[in-house]
């Protein structure tokens, strides 16, 4: 049937609406990709306007249909239709535990945006205990019509729509979620950690790439065309609300791991907007350009199936979730960030209860706040009791005693040292000492000797105190690791890796397990025996079989 050509489909209206569309998309790609803008110059409005419609919708539509592909460069998969509505699209539903959840940004959806990256993600087998979602959500180039016709919704508005996503069928299910944003999809993100404490809660890993948290200075310029541009506006009150909040619920640490990445030739959200606004530790910079650094190309995914070279960005998101998961070790990082959120869990009902808390209780507490990367309020609470238990000390030893090994500052050496030593020397005290206290504060005296201070002697001695001690209490997980680990320092590998190995044999927790197999590599690797450090990682790889 031919084309219906009347008045009703091609007349004034329609006419109208192409051009209105064609100088909205003009002023949007001039304000923020001003190349691009070269492409809309008038000169071919003749054909535009011919093929007009008088249905305002469908003509702006028409008018902006390909644009977020043709920034990008992309062509379409044969399911990018479906990937371009707004919900949630499965990728991989193993139904496991945990999930890996993309979000995409400003005029994009989630095939332009990502590319590649999602098919070499899920190729690695070091997350393939991780489910991967893309969820999309209404954004386009065209211009607000608020309150007459149709508008993109504005940021606060999204924030709501991921949250009901994440707390919704399939999502509702996983204990832990790595949240991957791109660009204003990281403004929506960010927005709803702050306001929903259950999606806190369940974030194990949180990363953003070139997502203009400091806002952008060229969005002024289109700031009253668009609902969304207006908030992504540097100094809009969004943008200063947020970072406001962001400051109050996250503190200096998050309660997830936090990272966002800047790319080197990205001038459309500049370092000072996507790094800036964060302590420098969660800083990381990546090659490409705004779109670059997120969309490897089909050419990247085949040189990753050729060589196994990981496209840049792609590496840095697999090292974000693997974390303190060493592949070569014994977790994988699934089963630590369900761990994780358990903590997150022990910090919600006992957090603000801090002065009410007992010595037990304090203590799980401050290894709550450490699991989860808040070392700082760890150390901040346990400092603020004045009573503390020689349990309670060692504790907070191992606060400093983590720190130094991140940072090698002599003075957390030195504090951590004390602590352990105080804490050995009252136990030692008392009129019946707790012997599994004794070989605890005496086991990482040894260690802080040896790492430390380089004191073998002082190492052996503290060795062999430790050795005496679990010769006096019952069997134990941590009874056999240190048996395990006074015999490294002792130089009897047979003994130290039956050690573990009885250890491993009674079943203990993940985060447990990670302790373990971060010491004793550690200290072979100190004592330069590279046969025994592989041994004993061998040993705690079969934890995962």
């Amino acid at each position: 049937m031919a084309e219906d050509t009347s008045f009703s489909e091609t007349g004034i209206i329609g006419t109208a609406a192409e051009l209105f569309a064609s100088v909205t998309k003009i002023g949007l790609r001039m304000a923020l990709f001003p190349v691009m803008a070269l492409k809309d110059l008038p000169f071919g409005l003749g054909g535009g306007i011919g093929r007009a419609t008088a249905s305002f919708p469908r003509a702006v539509g028409r008018a902006f249909d390909g644009f977020a592909d043709e920034i990008a460069g992309i062509t379409p998969k044969e399911d990018a239709v479906d990937l371009d509505r707004p919900g949630v699209h499965e990728y991989r539903n193993n139904k496991k535990d945990t999930a890996v959840v993309f979000v995409h940004g400003f005029g994009q959806n989630s095939q332009n945006t990502w590319g590649r990256f999602v098919d070499i993600l899920a190729e690695d087998k070091k997350l393939e205990d991780w489910d991967i979602f893309l969820v999309g959500y209404t954004t386009n180039m065209m211009m607000d019509v608020a309150g007459l016709w149709a508008a993109s919704p504005p940021i606060d508005r999204l924030a709501q729509f991921l949250n009901t996503i994440t707390s919704s069928p399939p999502l509702d299910r996983y204990k832990s979620l790595a949240l991957v944003a791109h660009s204003m999809g990281g403004l929506v993100t960010q927005r709803t950690l702050v306001d929903y404490a259950e999606l806190r809660q369940r974030a194990s890993h949180v990363i953003f790439y070139g997502t203009p948290s400091g806002g952008l200075k060229k969005a002024g310029f289109a700031a009253g065309w668009k609902r969304q541009i207006r908030d992504m506006a540097k100094d809009s009150s969004f943008i200063t609300d947020l970072r406001s909040r962001w400051k109050t619920v996250m503190t200096e640490d998050p309660p997830f791991a936090f990272r966002v990445v800047a790319g080197d030739q990205d001038e459309l959200v500049p370092t000072w907007s996507s790094l800036d606004p964060f302590h420098e530790r969660f800083h990381t910079v990546v090659v490409g350009d705004h779109l670059a650094i997120v969309g490897p190309p089909t050419r990247a995914y085949e040189a990753y199936k050729s060589s196994g070279k990981m496209h840049l960005s792609v590496e840095v998101l697999v090292k974000h979730i693997m974390g303190e998961a060493d592949p070569a070790g014994p977790l994988n990082a699934a089963r630590l960030a369900v761990e994780r959120s358990d903590f997150k869990k022990v910090i919600d009902q006992l957090g603000d209860k801090v002065a009410e808390l007992d010595q037990s209780a304090l203590v799980m507490l401050a290894l709550a706040y450490d699991a989860t990367g808040q070392e700082k309020k760890a150390i901040e609470i346990i400092e603020q009791r004045g009573d503390a238990s020689t349990d309670l000390m060692g504790v907070l030893g191992g606060r400093f005693k983590r720190r130094w090994l991140l940072d090698r500052s002599q003075k957390d050496a030195e504090r951590a040292i004390k602590l352990y030593t105080d804490a050995l020397t009252r136990t030692e005290a008392a009129d019946e000492p707790d012997q599994d206290q004794v070989y605890y504060h005496a086991i990482n005296i040894a260690f802080m000797a040896l790492a430390a201070e380089n004191d073998k002697k002082k190492t052996e001695k503290y060795a062999r105190k430790a050795l005496a001690a679990c010769a006096q209490t019952e069997e134990s997980i941590w009874r056999s690791a240190t048996e395990g680990e006074a015999n490294l320092y002792l130089g009897n590998a047979d003994e130290a890796v039956a050690g573990y190995e009885a250890a491993l044999d009674k079943h203990p927790e993940p985060r447990q397990i990670m302790s373990m197999f971060q010491q004793a590599v550690g200290v072979a690797e100190i004592q330069r025996d590279d046969a025994l450090a592989e041994r004993l990682r061998a040993i705690f790889r079969e934890t995962q079989d």
